[in-house]
């Protein structure tokens, strides 16, 4: 899913989208597409390096 062009599409009609996830920041002003573009940049350098960002094993129970 291209994240970035589902908030331009967004925008285009007038809805005003915001990440609660990075404190409800307004993804289609200024600072919100520097946003998107900066986390955008950081995940085509991680595919490019291989990496994979996984979330923290929780703790087993066993």
């Amino acid at each position: 899913m291209d994240v970035r062009a589902t908030v331009e599409r967004l925008d285009a009609t007038g809805v005003r989208v915001h990440c609660l996830a990075l404190g409800g920041v307004h993804l289609t002003s200024p600072a919100g597409k520097m946003t998107i573009h900066g986390i955008a940049d950081v995940a085509v350098f991680n595919r490019g390096w291989g990496w994979v960002i996984r979330a923290p094993e929780t703790p087993s129970t066993h």
